[in-house]
């Protein structure tokens, strides 16, 4: 999976951390204020409400969490009720655990949305030897991010306040901010928006390096030309992308932080439209941060370490498309290679080894019974098939016969 993370962390910088206007800097040293707490915990409530064409999903959110700020180790609890296309989503006590620059999942976030609709659960979220999940390649970003921080926030938060604000400034971003009371708003519409993005890329694009050696950022040079790969593929397309969005895109985007003795309250409203596609979306978050006394937070012991493609292919349904024009067989990933199919007295024949694989089975050779076949239940199950150059051959009956479902459209057979 791409790394993007510094276009989001660009992102972020640009609607908080903002220019030098006199509520800017008001607004700014209030935000450092609260973020020198030796601790926080954190109560939010989400709601966000999504129609595309006569299709509407709605969702609510809690959470509930901690985080401490010298070992930047936090945890999170969190409940989603949902509704969509007519299935009800339920997912409670779900936890994210960040320890040691290591993120943590409980798989019974997962497991949880697997369970809508009587859907089966992949066997990695069965597994009584695993409690959470951690993407190695998602720690070696949070790992990145946790050693910029540590070097200078919590070495000289002050330093590090300016080096932001500096960042801001050299990237160009200079984001209003309007003031009533103890509250600070930033308020985009959608052209704003549009904006900021692409001054992101394009000065993202000019300046990484430089920005890397300036603030130190200890991002390695394969992942800068990485990044750098990602943003110049969007860069060219920005003069058509740009007005072709902001005449499709319609909404606002309004960021609202009350400060209080002890605690800092933040509401976020976001509403967009697409009207050509009748979309539109609507998310609002009512956060509260209140100071709190440091809280000693444990990693979880039982966990499974993989990449998130990893976890993608291990959730996704055993699938085999097949393109009977281009003789191409690809599963629900994406994955593909060559796939010959044969036809015989009125009988699609596909390659058993190959298509099985696809579907997750093994096929094997029995010296007693003298066939091909699979196990099904710890029972040995011999394959009716034919043979052609030496390679096994099973028709879509037969799969039929051993339980999958198989989909014929013209130039494709669907194999599940």
């Amino acid at each position: 999976m791409k790394k993007r993370l510094l276009p989001v962390l660009l992102l972020v910088l640009a609607l908080v951390f903002t220019g030098c206007s006199t509520t800017q800097v008001e607004f700014w040293n209030k935000c450092q204020e609260s973020s020198k707490w030796e601790a926080s915990t954190i109560k939010a409530k989400m709601a966000m409400d999504m129609t595309v064409a006569d299709e509407t999903m709605k969702m609510t959110m809690d959470m509930d969490g901690h985080a401490n700020t010298a070992d930047m180790s936090s945890e999170l609890t969190m409940n989603m009720n949902a509704t969509a296309t007519g299935q009800v989503i339920k997912v409670n006590d779900a936890k994210i655990i960040m320890k040691d620059d290591k993120t943590y999942i409980s798989k019974n976030y997962l497991a949880q949305c697997f369970a809508v609709d009587g859907m089966t659960v992949p066997e990695i979220l069965t597994n009584a030897d695993t409690d959470f999940i951690t993407f190695t390649d998602s720690n070696e970003q949070t790992a990145m991010m946790m050693a910029l921080v540590k070097q200078s926030m919590l070495e000289d938060p002050a330093k590090y306040y300016e080096m932001m604000k500096d960042v801001a400034a050299d990237l160009g971003f200079d984001v209003a901010v309007t003031k009533k009371d103890n509250t600070y708003t930033i308020e985009l519409n959608e052209k704003e928006v549009l904006a900021l993005v692409k001054q992101i890329i394009l000065t993202t694009t000019e300046n990484i390096e430089s920005l890397n050696t300036k603030y130190k950022l200890n991002i390695p040079a394969d992942k800068i030309a990485e990044l750098k790969g990602q943003m110049d593929e969007v860069k060219v397309q920005l003069d058509q992308l740009i007005p072709m969005a902001e005449a499709m895109v319609k909404g606002t985007f309004k960021m609202d932080y009350t400060f209080g003795k002890d605690v800092v309250n933040q509401k976020l409203v976001m509403n967009f439209a697409i009207p050509m596609l009748n979309m539109t979306m609507n998310m609002s978050m009512d956060a509260d941060t209140a100071k709190a006394e440091v809280k000693e937070i444990k990693a979880p012991e039982k966990v499974l370490e993989m990449t998130q493609t990893e976890l993608m292919e291990a959730m996704m349904p055993k699938m085999a498309i097949i393109n009977t024009n281009t003789n191409i067989i690809m599963d629900g990933m994406g994955k593909e290679e060559t796939c010959k199919v044969l036809v015989k007295a009125d009988k699609v024949y596909v390659p058993a080894k190959l298509t099985l694989g696809y579907l997750g089975q093994e096929v094997k050779y029995d010296e007693v019974a003298k066939k091909a076949g699979i196990e099904v239940d710890g029972t040995f199950v011999a394959l009716n098939t034919i043979t052609d150059n030496s390679t096994s051959y099973i028709s879509v009956e037969e799969l039929q016969k051993l339980g999958y479902t198989v989909e014929k459209a013209v130039g494709s057979i669907a194999i599940y």
